[in-house]
């Protein structure tokens, strides 16, 4: 037997041919609002989720892009001439100028050389 939802006058006929509460719901209408709030609320989660998602990355994004952007500078060895990242570099204060040097071994002979 079909259970119509609008049929509001023959519902105890329903109950007692259905004899479970899975039924009873499904023909009182609410088996389809149960399952519209199920939807209704996974979609605020998803959208809560984004949000606090894109809050944390935007943020995490700015810090890393100040940092990277003066790491990332490339710089001129002033012994072998090579060209590197700043953050891989060497450095070294000599004559109150900063240097940056390649390798130990570049700035220990800048050393000797010019000092």
């Amino acid at each position: 037997m079909q259970c119509a939802p609008t049929s509001e006058p023959d519902l105890s006929a329903c109950y007692a041919q259905a004899g479970t509460e899975i039924a009873k719901n499904i023909c009182n209408g609410k088996g389809r609002e149960g399952f519209m709030r199920f939807i209704v609320f996974a979609i605020l989660g998803y959208i809560l989720f984004r949000l606090t998602k894109g809050l944390l990355y935007s943020s995490q994004k700015k810090y890393t892009d100040n940092i990277s952007a003066d790491e990332n500078e490339m710089i001129k060895d002033p012994y072998c001439h090579v060209y590197i990242a700043k953050r891989d570099a060497y450095p070294a204060k000599l004559k109150g100028e900063a240097l940056y040097f390649c390798s130990e071994e570049c700035l220990e002979r800048y050393k000797k050389e010019r000092i």
